[in-house]
């Protein structure tokens, strides 16, 4: 399978651009992980663990690496994410939390320049703007909820880094449930998680995925004892997961627990239950969201006027062809495998396989399958993403399953389980190698798409940054441009082109601002122009009145 992957990821490289997001990361940084996994099958025929009970031993003190973990996190949010939204998603997310932590529901910008403090390609596909210069972002708002309190703290970074650690947790409780304590399942599960770049980047990122994990993760372990009033958390926790940004990861995943759920006692009823328990805050958060943007006046994803609210929320501009949706589907594989542990998706097919039909573990393959049949059929493509976007609901399947193939092992062979050893020269390798190799790669990428934002001092001046996204440097280039909702920093961040275009823009808009020495892409405005109001232009005005005061 890594030999099929890494055939196509060459040929990709070399022969068949499909100048996508998921050629680029695909046939890039992917590329040398697959290189890695043949090495790793390679040495599992001549090399093992001798005792891989110390490490097992180890993480069965969750708090030890609960604690390794969030170290880790919050190191590698500043040192390799660089402590900033990365993608436009995240920065909608981080965007709509600073609204609500303002008590707010829309933010505002000057409209004349709405053009210059967010890319055009954002307008309406992200953001919905208004003539009178209030903004939003056009996601369901569970997520920036959820953001808002770390936002008013000034760690909105928290949030993730808090799930991530609630994560092992939650799959310490799943695995003892339903495998037992003497299995050193638990233990497997939490290495799994720690080890895996999937995991650990998306929680350093400001992506609602660490929620759909966790959410995924409390769900199941709420209904495997299914009183009616765990049946209520159940129902609660999934509106909340159904509200984030988005209702298919956590509809898809949840679907085949339903179906469980109705086989056990008092099956209907509790089914009910849970349906109704979702109602609550899906109807008030979810389609009373949209209701309120359809009020508004809000456009389709494409700009147009929206006639009815399906047409507001499915309009989309991005569609992709269908000749290409089982070629991204396909990648998609190979990128779920690639950025797992070594190994995991073999473990967690083997797990499911080996799990009895019917069980609570056999929901955990249904609802992978499920997952990623669904996604087959959409017609978008995933866009940016760390490891396979479209999965991040059911990735959990793969490490409750991966634990419960290696219980299987253990069951089987009892202590003297060969294939235990050689899965953890697997973790081992994930810790030392895979892991960091996937923080270089993202560092490196981070530092290069920066050094096209110009530098700022740590001063009061009102200033003008241009960002040229005809530079040939990558191709996120847009995302760079990110403004407050309520423009509060005197560094505002303008989309630009070359210098030509940038000098035609100030002295067109802003002829009062004056390049700094050195820096063709830097303009700000002299203190003694600040302080006559007269002699500004309008859009100087206006951004004096959102800066200032």
């Amino acid at each position: 399978f890594t030999l099929v992957g890494l055939g196509l990821c060459i040929y990709m490289r070399y022969y068949w651009n499909l100048n996508s997001l998921y050629h680029d990361q695909y046939t890039d940084h992917d590329f040398w992980h697959l290189i890695g996994f043949v090495g790793f099958f390679l040495l599992l025929l001549f090399v093992d663990v001798r005792k891989p009970e110390t490490i097992l031993k180890w993480a069965e003190k969750t708090w030890m690496p609960a604690l390794v973990l969030g170290v880790v996190l919050v190191v590698c949010h500043f040192l390799v994410y660089k402590g900033r939204p990365y993608i436009i998603d995240e920065y909608c997310f981080d965007f709509q939390s600073q609204i609500f932590a303002e008590g707010q529901m829309m933010g505002n910008w000057p409209y004349n320049i709405r053009f210059l403090l967010l890319p055009p390609v954002y307008h309406n596909h992200f953001f919905v703007m208004f003539e009178s210069g209030d903004i939003f972002c056009r996601y369901w708002p569970g997520n920036a909820l959820l953001r808002t309190p770390f936002t008013l703290l000034g760690v909105p970074w928290m949030l993730n880094v808090s799930l991530a650690v609630g994560c092992l947790y939650l799959a310490k409780y799943v695995c003892r449930e339903l495998l037992g304590r003497q299995s050193f399942a638990a233990s497997w599960a939490v290495l799994f998680f720690i080890v895996s770049p999937n995991f650990l980047v998306n929680a350093i990122s400001m992506y609602p995925n660490t929620f759909y994990l966790f959410s995924s993760l409390g769900f199941v372990a709420l209904l495997l004892k299914p009183t009616f009033l765990r049946v209520i958390l159940a129902g609660i926790l999934g509106s909340m997961a159904i509200v984030q940004h988005q209702p298919m990861p956590h509809a898809l995943f949840a679907i085949p627990w339903f179906f469980w759920l109705l086989r056990q006692e008092k099956g209907f009823a509790k089914v009910t239950c849970l349906v109704l328990s979702y109602l609550p805050i899906v109807l008030l958060v979810g389609f009373g969201w949209a209701m309120w943007m359809f009020d508004l006046g809000a456009p389709d994803h494409q700009g147009n006027p929206a006639d009815n609210l399906v047409s507001m929320l499915f309009n989309y501009r991005s569609e992709l062809d269908w000749s290409l949706r089982p070629v991204a589907r396909i990648i998609a594989l190979f990128k779920l495998w690639v950025w797992a542990m070594p190994g995991l998706g073999l473990l967690a097919w083997w797990g499911f396989w080996r799990s009895p039909k019917g069980s609570p573990l056999r929901m955990f393959g249904y609802s992978a399958l499920l997952m990623y049949v669904g996604y087959f059929l959409i017609h978008t493509d995933s866009g940016h993403g760390w490891g396979y976007r479209y999965f991040e609901g059911s990735w959990v399947s793969l490490v409750i399953l991966g634990a419960a193939a290696m219980a299987h092992f253990k069951n089987e062979a009892g202590d003297g389980w060969v294939w235990p050893r050689k899965i953890m020269l697997g973790v081992i390798l994930g810790a030392v190698f895979f892991v960091p190799l996937r923080m270089v790669q993202i560092e490196d990428l981070m530092t290069q798409e920066l050094s096209i934002r110009p530098a700022t001092e740590p001063n009061d001046d009102l200033e003008l940054n241009f960002v040229d996204h005809t530079h040939p440097i990558q191709f996120r280039k847009h995302d760079l441009v990110q403004n407050g909702p309520f423009l509060r920093s005197p560094k505002i961040w303008i989309w630009g082109r070359d210098d030509q275009w940038n000098t035609d823009t100030i002295e067109r808009a802003f002829p009062n601002f004056e390049p700094r020495e050195g820096d063709s892409r830097r303009f700000y405005l002299p203190k003694e122009a600040e302080e006559d109001p007269y002699a500004l232009s309008d859009d100087e005005f206006s951004l004096i009145q959102k800066v200032r005061f």
